[in-house]
């Protein structure tokens, strides 16, 4: 191999892990942050959810995470269970995901390759990010409803009869 060559070298993979796990605390905070922003800049539902099960996914490595929504009645739907299990996968974790009344809004599912429970700092990750998708859901629902008002309301703009301008006199 060439001393001249201009690539960089890179830390082995080992190094590298040792020197970003030292700064994971400040990369989660980030990661959390930026989150956050997207929620309240009301980014599209399933940009964020997506966002939240790659955290998962790469800060637990070898699983994968997928949040099920809870339909009008609140009766969540087994078939993603059946089907990661029909590929061999096991379920790792369920979490419900609750409203601010305690209701169903979904659940974080995640499922592994290898039969195991999650150790105590996964499990400390996945209710960081089942808090995050509360929020997130929370925001949705909640924006659904003021929208729905919104276009019920008498003095909605959206009306198709245009009101009549006013007499002056």
């Amino acid at each position: 191999m060439d001393d001249h060559d201009p690539r960089p070298k890179r830390a082995p993979k080992e190094l590298w892990l040792s020197r970003n796990c030292t700064d994971n605390k400040y990369g989660s905070l980030a990661q959390e942050r930026q989150i956050l922003e997207m929620i309240v800049l009301g980014a599209p539902l399933a940009a964020t959810l997506n966002r939240l099960c790659s955290v998962i996914d790469i800060e637990i490595g070898d699983v994968v995470s997928v949040v099920s929504l809870a339909d009008e009645e609140g009766v969540h739907f087994c078939a993603k269970a059946q089907t990661a299990m029909q590929v061999g996968l096991t379920l790792f974790s369920s979490t419900d995901i609750l409203s601010r009344s305690r209701t169903l809004l979904g659940t974080l599912e995640i499922y592994g390759c290898d039969p195991r429970l999650p150790t105590a700092l996964e499990t400390q990750v996945i209710q960081r990010v089942a808090r995050l998708t509360a929020i997130a859901l929370q925001r949705y629902k909640d924006a659904e409803e003021l929208e729905r008002a919104s276009r019920n309301s008498p003095n909605s703009l959206d009306n198709d009869e245009p009101e009549p301008p006013p007499f002056i006199n």
